[in-house]
């Protein structure tokens, strides 16, 4: 996975929705502030509404992400959650970045096939944000150069993850 520049489409200031386990709270938060501070706009679970349906407001804000980033570590393997965000984004066809936060980590396939940044040296990471929050202070184009078979394959994903999350669901309320 290189690390490529997003290409713009306009001056209007992206739309984006930062997917990260709950264990990566710390470098989610240091990409957040990083985008921020440039103007971009960020949404992630912090901007959940309280006493609103969490699934809801997650979905109506993917939906109108214009570019998903995803934090990869070891603890994407194991958010069902995040999984499902990525995959449900590809499916939309939307722009997924892959963000590797940590060293020696596998990136799943059909990620590792999108142009991502790793900022996991932490001697380089400063100045690795910024450049992604500069990419991103506009609307990356929207083109059609997302291949049909990860497409096809991010929806099988989907489905599938959506199975193993219902029958993780029903095993809880036994």
């Amino acid at each position: 996975m290189a690390d490529t520049p997003v290409n713009p489409a306009s001056s209007v200031r992206a739309n984006v929705f930062l997917s990260y386990a709950s264990a990566d709270y710390g470098i989610a938060s240091e990409i957040r502030a990083a985008l921020r501070k440039r103007g971009v706009s960020v949404f992630d679970d912090k901007n959940l509404r309280a006493g609103g349906y969490w699934a809801g407001q997650l979905q109506s804000a993917l939906a109108a992400a214009d570019v998903v980033l995803v934090v990869v570590s070891a603890n994407l393997v194991n958010s069902s959650s995040v999984n499902q965000e990525w995959i449900t984004a590809l499916a939309q066809r939307k722009p997924v970045v892959p963000i590797v936060v940590e060293q020696g980590v596998e990136v799943p396939a059909i990620l590792a096939s999108y142009v991502g940044m790793d900022i996991s040296d932490p001697g380089t990471r400063g100045g690795k944000l910024e450049q992604l929050a500069q990419q991103l202070s506009v609307v990356p184009s929207h083109t059609a150069d997302t291949q049909a078979e990860a497409v096809d394959s991010a929806e099988r994903l989907l489905i599938e993850s959506r199975a193993a999350w219902n029958a993780e669901l029903k095993m809880r309320s036994l």
